[in-house]
């Protein structure tokens, strides 16, 4: 079984709403697990997924539902604040309420977004990062 941020790439890659890192130069919102670059191969506007605590497993089904969570961080471009909103809203339409899905093996149950999208600041080169969770039940 993946990172659950690994397959939520995939979901997103394959959704059209992010690239492959290898083709974010010419086209940007390249999509990262566990980091957003800042060097000078990765354009300004790009997403980053980051695992992060989720619930207990669920032993009441037949078999253990995993329950992790992950962040999903947008930068956008220098003073780009609209289109980094947007691009954070269209991942939120990209995953929220999946539902029986298998990715890489995986089976997602569900994947449902947890709050809004949150501005958390701009950078030091005034780009603007912002954030949203999901919370996801998988299994095996």
């Amino acid at each position: 079984m993946n990172p659950s941020s690994e397959d939520i790439k995939d979901i997103l890659i394959s959704s059209a709403v992010g690239v492959a890192d290898g083709f974010a130069v010419s086209s940007g919102w390249a999509v990262h697990v566990s980091t957003i670059p800042d060097d000078t191969n990765t354009p300004d506007t790009c997403i980053g997924i980051f695992d992060s605590p989720g619930l207990d497993p669920d032993d009441s089904f037949d078999g253990s539902i995993d329950q992790p969570s992950v962040q999903i961080r947008v930068r956008g471009a220098v003073f780009g604040y609209k289109a980094a909103w947007t691009k954070a809203k269209a991942i939120a339409s990209a995953l929220h309420q999946r539902v029986n899905e298998t990715w890489n093996g995986t089976k997602y149950v569900q994947i449902m977004q947890k709050g809004d999208v949150m501005f958390v600041a701009y950078d030091e080169k005034n780009r603007p990062l912002l954030s949203l969770n999901f919370d996801i039940k998988r299994s095996e």
